[in-house]
């Protein structure tokens, strides 16, 4: 083979061996759609507006929602936006262009509409120029590959948003906006574009409130829904207002978390309820997140033991309040973050340093605290309901036989369990004013109404009801009647209940089997079970004071004890747990 033919087989191998260059080619149009979906529902998109107008400097926002219309607007009187910022923010769709302390940082909210809706505009106005407006149509959107032209369009001045929600605008809110968004043909996918008032509240108040803060923000939301009916909603920024703990300072310094500070608050009950949000955000970001969020992102993942618990109680509503993490990052759609070494370090430290150190005890007392108040309601509940259905004789009989009690003009110190000596025994009232202190008989004989929160008059020691482990005390009224109910942690007693013939104090043994087993709940079958425990404690108040009645003497009423005993078990089986089944 010559030297030329050897050296043209190799020229043609190493052309052979050269690499080859693929080309991406992204079509724009369904790009901006997918792109889009980060805010797969209407509300979500709603909060992206609302926080768009705050972003640009808004203290009045404004959005109204017509589902009758299929339409929304959202307004902010912010600084609004020109030309430039305006193409600078649709050309970094997906990266941001923005310092970390804004909250929209990744440029994705100008397009949240889409699929939303048929087509929106985007009208928008600076200082000392005339007001600009885009408009997105989706159809023609997605027909575009490799250009994405936006029609615009130069106005005279700031149009009105439309009448029917005009209508519904007064005071701070009746004026002159900088931009405007408004949506058309919004989609009727009642999923998509189901839109739930207290949740918008909830969304904006969590996620924007630190911002809303800053700015003085305010959002006043007009909802119309699908028979025409309107409905209006203020959301104003909430601070925390429960019972302050210490902000503890971690530095995380055996992982990746960096600092971490946890200011935190027992949340204020509500409708009898604690709904405290506790919120995870950058340690100098503007933009957190319910912590229920974040904790999503750990399902399916294997955690341990007291990681799982000191999840459970930041997701119980008995914290509201912020976390904040040096090293984690929030990703770019907003809705969580990423996911990462950092992230799973915090929730380590958060476990293993805060949980023991501070979480698990704080939590458990209100637990305590909880239990004690249930048992407090229950208590109430089963005395008003043995007063309306015993005859009435049943207690003329019982102010006979209990001797100190409710009756009388005096009181009892309950941590003695006898008269203070102020007093003759035979005037003794318990929790009826101080103690050695003149009393002015009332004028009526009507019963006083019950107070909610009784409040001990001065020098007065009312007896009354202990809750488990005595931490505080509680007070079940038995409107006079002389017969109280104290609920008790007896670990060395293996009665179910204990009488106290002279102060008539029925005593529950919390910790007993048979109590244990009507009130294991878990966090379920609440109202089953305290069903189940209204009706042995009145079944069982009803067996002592029948024993009582026919024994009056200490001594042998104790002694026959025994009969009530009995039956407890037997009752508790056949006729309350096998009832409920």
């Amino acid at each position: 083979m010559s030297r030329s033919k050897v050296r043209r087989i190799a020229t043609q191998a190493d052309k052979t061996a050269q690499p080859t260059h693929s080309s991406v080619d992204i079509h724009r149009g369904d790009m901006l759609f997918t792109i889009a979906n980060t805010y797969p529902s209407l509300m979500l998109t709603v909060v992206e507006m609302i926080q768009n107008g705050i972003d640009a400097g808004a203290n009045r926002v404004f959005v109204g929602i017509d589902l009758k219309n299929n339409r929304v607007t959202a307004a902010d009187n912010g600084n609004g936006v020109d030309d430039k910022k305006f193409d600078e923010a649709l050309a970094s769709v997906g990266r941001s262009i923005k310092s970390k302390d804004k909250l929209g940082r990744f440029g994705q909210g100008l397009i949240a509409p889409l699929n939303k809706c048929a087509h929106f505009t985007f009208t928008s106005k600076v200082e000392g120029r005339r007001p600009v407006r885009w408009t997105f149509r989706g159809s023609d959107m997605r027909r575009q590959h490799r250009t994405m032209d936006i029609p615009r369009q130069q106005l005279n001045e700031m149009p009105a948003i439309v009448k029917l929600f005009r209508d519904q605008l007064s005071g701070e809110f009746d004026q002159s906006w900088r931009t405007i968004v408004h949506m058309e043909g919004v989609t009727k996918d009642k999923v998509t574009s189901l839109i739930d008032l207290d949740e918008l509240e909830s969304q904006v108040r969590n996620k924007l409130g630190m911002a809303m803060r800053e700015y003085g923000a305010s959002v006043h939301v007009v909802l119309i829904d699908g028979n025409g009916i309107v409905v209006h909603r203020d959301i104003d920024p909430v601070m925390f207002t429960g019972h302050k703990f210490e902000i503890v300072d971690y530095v995380d310094t055996e992982g990746t978390a960096g600092r971490i500070q946890i200011e935190l608050y027992r949340a204020n009950r509500v409708s009898g309820r604690r709904n405290g949000q506790v919120l995870v955000m950058e340690y100098n970001g503007n933009y957190p997140l319910p912590i229920q969020e974040v904790v999503r992102q750990f399902r399916g993942g294997k955690v341990d033991s007291v990681f799982e618990e000191v999840l459970a109680i930041l997701t119980s509503g008995f914290f509201e309040g912020i976390i904040r993490c040096e090293n984690i990052t929030l990703a770019p759609e907003r809705t969580k973050f990423v996911y990462n070494e950092s992230l799973h370090d915090l929730f380590y430290v958060l476990g293993g340093s805060w949980y023991e150190q501070f979480g698990k005890e704080q939590y458990d007392d209100e637990q305590e605290r909880t239990r004690e108040q249930r048992y407090q309601r229950l208590g109430i509940q089963s005395q008003d309901r043995l007063k309306e259905n015993l005859p009435r004789n049943f207690y003329e009989k019982l102010r006979e036989l209990i001797k100190y009690g409710r009756l009388g003009d005096g009181h009892i110190d309950p941590a003695k369990g006898h008269p203070d000596g102020f007093e003759e025994e035979t005037s003794l009232r318990s929790g009826q004013g101080g103690a050695g202190k003149e009393r002015t008989p009332r004028e009526s004989t009507k019963p006083r109404e019950r107070q909610k929160d009784p409040i001990d008059r001065p020098g007065d020691i009312p007896t009354g009801a202990l809750g488990p482990n005595g931490r505080e005390r509680q007070l079940v009224r038995g409107d006079s009647e002389g017969l109280w109910f104290e609920y008790s942690s007896l670990f060395a007693n293996s009665h179910l209940w204990e009488f106290d013939l002279e102060l008539g104090i029925i005593t529950f043994n919390t910790k007993h089997p048979i109590w244990v087993l009507l009130d294991e709940t878990n966090g379920r079958h609440t109202l089953k079970n305290e069903k189940q425990i209204l009706d042995l404690q009145e079944w069982l108040t009803l067996q002592i004071l029948t024993l009582l009645i026919n024994f009056p003497d200490a001594d042998s009423f104790e002694q026959r004890r025994s009969l009530i005993d009995d039956q407890i078990k037997p009752y508790t089986q056949m006729f309350i747990v096998n009832k409920r089944r």
